[in-house]
């Protein structure tokens, strides 16, 4: 059995049949990768300068090799390899002015994704390393395409060879560490090219990590702040209607609940530590719910409940209930202040219809509790504006959000902590809303739950 070590997963505007054939498809010249993402980068409003970026990936591009979906430019070529037992096919791809890789695929499978099965194959790359690049190691991994709800996945999953294994413990600037966070930045970025080259529309990347490797947390967490804001975390697919969400039902709720704060609070509340004020923009939260919810799996039950942890004045609560399906929707607040000022609001918003004629008890849908003692695990979405928790308080809301089923989403204005059981029960990707706290957008993450075997079970791992 073969361990997985981390995961790129790349929700793409195709149907799954054309990306598998586009897998298929061998020696198709494109345009340079890494080029493609620079300009993409410069295209944003983003604090880094064009020409740090520009250094950046010709420092990247001189240093990488093909990893088996790298598209060819002018110069690169790819060649057959002599086959040896297990192959179904081999070749080496040599990229102008750098050494080559020999890339084996040792297994196929097709599926007719009438139902949750998966086009893919398992391949094994040997690459360049060392002085002159006169060594090679091997690095192996799985290629899937699966139907998802918007189009298809793209899943590209890195395993724990030997070669790999033995960077666990080794310090960030050793070598062997600096060739492995460069391969797992490439399994993305040439995947992202990819897609690219052959017109498919990405709409959200994924990221998971199963072992507490330093290196490669810190890669995945590089990936996420340097994509955060642009469409490589959530853009449109064509087919999508945008948004599912009444907007001016959202202008109307947004500027009732700004007229109405005064009267349900004397002052804004000027606490500490983790008491700190800040409530989210109504439009863009509703936003960011239409993003997540919009492209869950059936299974999920997306609408199940929202829950609400360190809920305040109730925001995102009332944006929840007012403008989308939730079949229940509360918020935990420990200040007794801020607890009773959401009820408050709720009165005012029961009085002016936006509860879309449910039933709405106030002291239900905002309760005055602790995160860690109340029962959340039924949720589906999760929100936890956490930005000035202490990390002891992240790590047990971490370990809790365990307990949420599969498919659950949670959100929250930190990173979750790089433990071992955390990262095997998450896939995490960047996200950005608008709060009343701070004239820019405020960085997000979004964990998906999943349930992975602790082995990927791979017929040719002895090979």
């Amino acid at each position: 059995m073969a361990k997985e070590l981390l995961a790129v997963r790349l929700v793409l505007d195709a149907p799954p049949e054309k990306v598998a054939a586009a897998l298929d498809k061998e020696d198709l010249p494109m345009p340079d990768p890494i080029l493609l993402e620079w300009q993409e980068f410069i295209r944003q409003d983003c604090t880094f300068s064009s020409e740090a970026l520009r250094h950046g990936a010709k420092d990247v591009e001189r240093h990488s090799c093909s990893l088996g979906l790298r598209p060819l430019c002018r110069g690169d070529k790819a060649s057959p390899l002599p086959l040896q037992p297990f192959d179904d096919f081999a070749f080496e791809v040599n990229l102008a002015k750098r050494a080559a890789s020999r890339i084996r695929v040792l297994g196929r499978w097709t599926s007719s994704f009438e139902d949750d099965s998966a086009h893919g194959f398992f391949l094994k790359v040997e690459v360049p390393f060392g002085p002159e690049y006169l060594q090679r190691i091997q690095l192996s991994q799985l290629c899937e395409v699966k139907r998802s709800s918007v189009g298809s996945e793209l899943t590209r999953r890195l395993l724990c060879d030997d070669f790999l294994q033995q960077t666990r413990h080794e310090d960030m600037k050793d070598s062997t560490v600096a060739i492995a966070r460069l391969h797992s930045f490439m399994i993305e970025i040439e995947a992202r090219a990819w897609a690219i080259c052959h017109g498919f529309a990405l709409i959200e990347s994924w990221r998971g990590l199963r072992e507490d490797y330093p290196w490669a947390l810190k890669s995945a967490e590089n990936a996420v702040a340097a994509y955060r804001f642009g469409s490589g975390h959530s853009g449109p697919a064509q087919k999508e209607v945008w948004p599912l969400f009444d907007t001016g039902r959202a202008q109307s709720l947004s500027e009732g609940l700004f007229e109405m704060l005064p009267a349900v609070c004397n002052k804004r509340m000027e606490l500490q530590g983790a008491l700190q004020e800040g409530n989210v923009e109504v439009e863009s939260f509703a936003s960011l719910l239409d993003r997540i919810c919009r492209r869950a799996d059936s299974c999920a039950d997306i609408f199940r409940r929202f829950v609400d942890l360190g809920s305040g004045r109730g925001m995102a609560v009332f944006t929840a209930h007012a403008l989308f399906p939730f079949r229940s929707c509360v918020g935990f607040e420990i200040s007794p202040e801020y607890n009773e000022s959401a009820r408050l609001l709720a009165q005012w918003y029961v009085k002016e219809g936006f509860a879309n004629g449910m039933h709405v008890l106030p002291d239900l849908m905002f309760i005055q509790g602790d995160v860690l003692t109340e029962d959340w695990s039924d949720a589906s979405v999760v929100f936890a504006n956490c930005v000035t928790w202490p990390s002891t308080l992240v790590a047990a809301v971490a370990r809790k959000a365990l307990r949420l089923r599969p498919g659950a989403v949670m959100i929250s204005g930190k990173r979750l902590p790089s433990e071992a059981a955390v990262m095997r029960g998450f896939d995490f990707r960047g996200e950005a809303c608008l709060g009343d706290w701070t004239p820019y957008a405020v960085e997000l993450w979004v964990y998906q739950r999943i349930i992975i075997s602790e082995f990927v079970d791979i017929k040719y791992q002895n090979i």
